[in-house]
């Protein structure tokens, strides 16, 4: 409960809320699963562009190479270790660390930004 305590008490979650369905130009929002997708070479090279910087495709290519969850763990994506803070590189894995309480708990306060961002099964 703390953890989502302190993103509702810093204002993040209402952060969630604004960026949801944002059509101000001046906002890009990106998902998780987008940076981390087969095809984030194009995501990263949409971002650069919205940023207006200049970042030439090998560059970038070799960016998220060298900033890999493979490079910086030295483990395949998937292969699970609790005690870093990078446990697993895959998505939605953050559903299977929520016992009923804390899953309630996070319904009550934020439930509303999964749905926002289309997160719910």
């Amino acid at each position: 409960k703390y953890t989502i305590d302190a993103f509702d008490w810093k204002g993040k979650f209402e952060s969630m809320r604004s960026w949801a369905n944002e059509k101000d130009d001046r906002v890009k929002v990106i998902k998780f699963e987008e940076i981390t997708s087969k095809d984030n070479l194009k995501v990263f090279m949409d971002v650069f562009r919205f940023l207006d910087f200049k970042m030439e495709k090998e560059e970038a290519r070799k960016m998220l190479r060298n900033y890999s969850f493979e490079a910086l763990t030295g483990r395949e994506r998937g292969d699970r270790d609790d005690s870093a803070s990078m446990r697993t590189g895959g998505k939605s894995k953050w559903k299977k660390e929520f016992d009923d309480e804390i899953e309630e708990y996070f319904e009550e306060t934020a439930g509303d930004v999964v749905d926002a961002f289309g997160y719910r099964e």
